[in-house]
C-alpha cells in the first residue's frame, strides 16, 4: 500500500504547490511517503510477530529504533557510491531507471 499512499501524495501535493515547483514538491513527497509508510508497515508487522512469540515492546522499539538510525547512514551513502560509480538514468545505459519517465509524468499531470 505504500506506492499507493506515493501516488496519491504525488499528486495532491503537486497540485498544492502548482506549475513552478509542483513537479519537484510531489515527486520528494511522494519518495518521502513512500519511505515513511513502508516503515511504519514493517514496524507493525514486527511488533506483531514480537507479540505473538512474547518479546517485550520495549525491546522490539528499541532495536527498530536502532536499525533505523543505521539504515538512515548507510542508504545515502550506498546510493551516492552506486550512483557515482555508475551511469544511472541514461535512456540507453545499462542502467535506465524506467519508473523516472513514468513518476515525472504523473508529477506534470498532477
Amino acid at each position: 500500500m505504500a506506492y499507493h499512499y506515493g501516488k496519491v501524495a504525488l499528486f495532491l501535493l503537486a497540485a498544492l504547490v502548482g506549475k513552478e515547483h509542483g513537479v519537484v514538491a510531489g515527486l520528494a513527497g511522494c519518495g518521502l511517503i513512500k519511505s515513511v509508510v513502508s516503515v511504519d508497515c514493517i514496524l507493525m508487522q514486527d511488533l506483531k510477530t514480537g507479540h505473538l512469540i512474547l518479546t517485550s515492546p520495549r525491546a522490539m522499539l528499541l532495536r527498530q529504533s536502532i536499525g533505523t538510525t543505521i539504515g538512515c547512514m548507510v542508504a545515502p551513502l550506498s546510493f551516492m557510491l552506486y550512483y557515482k560509480a555508475f551511469d544511472v538514468g541514461n535512456p540507453t545505459g545499462e542502467f535506465k531507471a524506467p519508473y523516472v519517465v513514468i513518476y515525472r509524468s504523473m508529477a506534470f499531470s498532477g
